[in-house]
């Protein structure tokens, strides 16, 4: 299925104000995004995740560090592996998590973000030990979750 911007606006997904300030993007809808995280992904049957990918999509996204030629590079470039990779997806979820809680005291919010960064850094422990046994592990996603469970540490300390 592919995501485009007026299905953000589905009732699947929570409304949620952009922020104030937020760096200047492309008008491009986001028809060309390849996204498994639909409400039929079992992911985001859990209790807030589509919540999460919604804040991802919309506020997240928008406020990591990226030059400027690459002004949706966390919404073009990540949301179609996470599509592919369920490793990738618990990532966004931790990364979109740890921002919305950062502003939010919904306790339901901040559960279901430490549920998804066990769940990424789990798969992380999982796939480190599947290399070492020598199976086929796709080292693009393991290195993209990887930082992006980095980036939920750093915007812990923010």
């Amino acid at each position: 299925a592919l995501l485009t911007r007026s299905d953000i606006a589905t009732e699947d997904f929570l409304p949620i104000q952009p922020a104030v300030k937020q760096r200047r993007f492309s008008a491009t809808p986001y028809a060309h995004i390849p996204l498994s995280a639909t409400p039929g992904n079992p992911i985001l049957r859990r209790p807030h995740a589509s919540t999460l990918l919604q804040h991802y999509i919309t506020v997240t996204a928008r406020h990591l560090p990226v030059a400027m030629w690459m002004e949706d590079t966390f919404i073009a470039h990540i949301l179609p592996l996470a599509h592919s990779d369920d490793l990738v997806l618990q990532g966004v979820l931790a990364l979109s998590g740890a921002h919305l809680s950062s502003k939010s005291t919904d306790g339901d919010i901040k559960q279901a973000t430490w549920t998804h960064y066990a769940l990424a850094l789990r798969g992380v422990k999982h796939a480190l030990t599947r290399t070492m046994s020598g199976e086929d592990v796709n080292m693009l996603h393991l290195l993209l979750t990887t930082l992006l469970l980095c980036q939920v540490e750093v915007s812990l300390k923010a």
